[in-house]
């Protein structure tokens, strides 16, 4: 707010200008000299109008002063909007333990699972070669990336089949050994809530295959061999339950398939053909 102050001999008021403060004088063309002063960012301005030795000279100042009340509620307004923010964050704010313990975590979360079931390979069949199996166990472990509504993970799995029969040409022979199949598959899956602590999950995942033929033996022969690494995929459906908010218990069916694996032996030759596995599935899924 401007304020000016016409100063006369009877009621002039001084203006108090602390002799510390940075000055600046100049005369004018009529002799009158002017002082201009900055204090805290306002300016005084201290001159004469006319020049001083002529009757009719007057001697004003003008001086920026702030408006005190309206200082004072725009303070008042600033410390209760500080206020309200400090109260509303300190209400709100929890520490991310705090949200993964209470289900308010909005992050990313990891997790371990396991499981095994029990599988079935389907048979063998190449020219003159043929393998029955007996149904077997399997086991897996996965490191996954859980999503709001989805998840990734990297999984390992171990296989194991015995042998049932072997057909050689025109002649079938009980067998002994056998026929393992390792996976390294990356899954992905699609997890739709059905109540609070049940999920129903379904999901796909490719990756690389191999197999073995562990001391396989018929009376023509004996085999022991590997294959190379061959293309997989495989599907997934199932269902999961919340133990705790941290533990959850699944089950579901597992389709896995092969490209055409070959192996190799000395007694028996070459036999290959792709793999085929149905499997059902249990295990627990812990989250961190």
């Amino acid at each position: 707010m401007h304020q000016l102050v016409r100063r006369s001999a009877p009621t002039t008021r001084a203006i108090n200008v602390n002799s510390s403060l940075p000055r600046q004088e100049s005369a004018d063309s009529k002799g009158g000299k002017q002082t201009r002063v900055t204090v805290c960012r306002r300016t005084v301005f201290c001159g004469w109008l006319g020049s001083p030795t002529q009757p009719s000279a007057k001697r004003i100042a003008l001086q920026f002063q702030p408006n005190a009340k309206r200082t004072f509620m725009m303070r008042r307004i600033l410390f209760l909007c500080v206020a309200m923010l400090a109260v509303c964050s300190s209400a709100k704010a929890e520490t991310l333990g705090q949200r993964i313990a209470n289900g308010n975590c909005d992050c990313d979360t990891f997790y371990v699972s396991v499981s095994s079931g029990w599988a079935f390979l389907s048979d063998l069949e190449d020219g003159g070669f043929s393998a029955d199996f007996n149904a077997g166990f399997n086991a897996n472990i996965a490191l996954g990336w859980q999503e709001k509504f989805g998840r990734v993970e990297f999984e390992y799995s171990k296989f194991d089949f015995d042998y049932d029969s072997v057909g050689v040409g025109t002649s079938t022979f009980d067998a002994d050994g056998s026929q393992s199949l390792d996976t390294w598959m990356v899954n992905a899956y699609i997890d739709v809530p059905v109540t609070s602590r049940l999920t129903g999950y379904a999901g796909a995942g490719l990756g690389v295959a191999q197999t073995s033929a562990n001391s396989l033996s018929v009376p023509a022969g004996s085999a022991s061999a590997i294959s190379e690494l061959g293309f997989a995929y495989q599907a997934r459906a199932g269902v999961s339950f919340d133990l705790t908010q941290r533990v959850e218990l699944f089950s579901g069916y597992r389709f896995l398939g092969t490209e055409t694996m070959a192996l190799q032996d000395d007694d028996l030759g070459q036999f290959s053909d792709k793999l085929f596995v149905n499997e059902w599935e249990s295990g627990l899924r812990f989250k961190f």
